[in-house]
């Protein structure tokens, strides 16, 4: 969630280094971006329920169809039941996470506002996924890659994929079967516009991926905690991330800083 709330505040057009200064790897998550994303997170969530911290999108998406919610920060799933009884009458809309009309300039060290012309939202990508692959010493590697086209093609994929948690819908082709990606108390209206707003969402011109490096749920834990400590005010926004950004760099330097630094490259597709 905090990478989400500061994906558009730290994406800037000019800009590679986003999580990580791509020169020298330094960690970039202790900066305003993501200070103030943090800062506001922590007051948003004075109004949410004690066990918000505990819940993961599954348990915030029975949370809403029980109602015990009325707004959910989740994403629908074919993959895991909702028990009954729901209310089947609900309304239910469906929404893109706010973007953002300042965005800070890494290399200048300050806030500017995105011109008129330029898209204020940045999606968060690759918070999960399933990858198919066939080892050198399989028996079939023929066979093992036709599995993998059949799977992923147009026809099956909706059935294959839509049974993992850890995946949506990612063919324009499979708008039209929004039900086949979503849980079952979900409207047909509602989960249109749910494939609907995702195809928009993964056409945006910028967005930030949820790192995609060697060590990512050892990073990913260190900023965990800082939200944690910052939601229950046991340290502020700027020192919880400070102590994250300690713990990526302990981290960087056991993985190797040069092998770090290309792997960041080659997850954000630069050469």
């Amino acid at each position: 969630m905090l990478l989400a709330r500061a994906a558009p505040y730290a994406s800037h057009r000019e800009n590679y280094s986003t999580l990580f200064d791509v020169t020298t790897m330094a960690p970039l998550v202790d900066g305003p971006p993501f200070v103030r994303a943090l800062e506001e997170l922590a007051a948003d969530a004075k109004l949410g329920a004690a066990e918000q911290l505990d819940y993961d999108p599954a348990a915030v998406r029975a949370a809403f169809w029980h109602g015990r919610c009325g707004l959910a920060l989740t994403w629908p799933s074919a993959a895991e039941k909702i028990p009954q009884p729901w209310d089947k009458r609900v309304r239910v809309l469906t929404v893109e996470l706010p973007g953002a009309v300042e965005v800070y300039q890494v290399n200048d060290r300050a806030w500017e506002k995105r011109r008129p012309d330029e898209d204020s939202h940045v999606p968060l990508l690759g918070a999960g996924g399933r990858l198919g692959m066939v080892v050198k010493q399989s028996p079939s590697p023929e066979a093992a890659f036709h599995l993998l086209l059949w799977l992923s093609d147009p026809q099956w994929s909706r059935q294959a994929s839509a049974a993992s948690p850890a995946t949506t819908l990612f063919r324009r082709s499979q708008v039209k079967s929004a039900r086949a990606w979503v849980e079952e108390p979900m409207p047909s209206a509602a989960a249109g516009q749910y494939a609907a707003i995702t195809e928009q969402t993964l056409n945006r011109a910028q967005c930030l991926f949820a790192l995609r490096i060697p060590g990512r749920a050892e990073y990913l834990a260190a900023l965990d905690d800082a939200v944690r400590q910052t939601v229950r005010g046991e340290l502020s926004a700027q020192a919880a991330l400070r102590k994250a950004a300690d713990r990526w760099r302990q981290i960087t330097a056991r993985y190797g800083a040069d092998s770090q630094r290309q792997a960041y490259f080659d997850s954000l597709g630069v050469e």
